[in-house]
């Protein structure tokens, strides 16, 4: 398998956002992501659809989601209010230069998920008929 592609997955580290240590970008977090509809991280809505303050939100919880520990995410996640409950009170904690440098790694961390993803696609002419039994 290339490198390039194994690296995110075989080698995950972490990382340090103005003294936040964040956990390796996993499956789980793009879970929590999608759950928490983090439209930014997931690729599920372009920049220029978000305005500023939803920007803002979505990039304080990704820094909530891999900063916190893992149980207490997990908590989180289950509460209706979960960013003004969790990461509202996080983000108090956060200074202003927080932003430029907590993008510089969301754009990391998609570069390598980006270069991980692989979709899996049909032999030209398959038929769904064609498939091995129990597919």
């Amino acid at each position: 398998m290339n490198d390039t592609i194994e690296a995110p997955f075989i080698a995950p580290s972490e990382s340090d956002v103005l003294g936040l240590k964040l956990r390796p970008f996993s499956l789980g977090s793009l879970s929590i992501c999608r759950r928490t509809k983090l439209s930014m991280i997931t690729g599920d809505a372009k920049l220029d659809e978000l305005d500023d303050e939803e920007k803002q939100r979505q990039i304080i919880a990704f820094l909530y989601i891999q900063s916190q520990p893992v149980q207490t995410v997990l908590k989180a996640i289950q509460s209706p209010n979960f960013y003004d409950e969790y990461v509202l009170p996080f983000s108090m904690e956060l200074p202003l230069n927080a932003i430029p440098e907590a993008v510089q790694e969301i754009q990391r961390v998609m570069s390598e998920a980006g270069a991980a993803y692989v979709e899996v696609q049909s032999k030209p002419g398959d038929k769904p008929e064609d498939a091995p039994p129990n597919s």
